[in-house]
């Protein structure tokens, strides 16, 4: 078996961490303490701009498809920045509560950054 990533995980990976470090993420953690939450709002703008509160909803309701290893990777490079705010229950969480209920329409807001749990 083979337990290495595929170039593109690596890829996915460079991408975010690029991302949020040109954000300077612990800037916004310390905003975000301090009870400004403009800062992140700005990088939950930019990680839903790039697909990554879409990775596990499904292409119907305008997410990526993806699996969880794609996720795994996001959300190592999301905890290594100690980005603050409701990342897990938004990319994780509230994706897989929804999908086959009545809530999916709420998928799509979800994968473009209109709704946070």
């Amino acid at each position: 078996m083979d337990f290495l990533l595929a170039d593109f995980h690596n890829d996915l990976a460079a991408s975010v961490d690029a991302l949020l470090t040109k954000a300077d993420s612990p800037a916004v953690a310390r905003a975000w303490a301090a009870g400004d939450r403009a800062p992140a709002a700005n990088v939950f703008g930019q990680l839903a701009d790039t697909g990554v509160f879409g990775l596990l909803i499904d292409d119907e309701h305008g997410g990526a498809g993806a699996g969880a290893v794609e996720m795994v990777v996001v959300a190592e490079v999301l905890g290594r920045h100690g980005v603050p705010g409701p990342l897990a229950e938004t990319v994780a969480v509230a994706p897989t509560l929804l999908a086959g209920t009545d809530a999916a329409d709420d998928l799509g807001a979800i994968a473009g950054g209109r709704l946070a749990s």
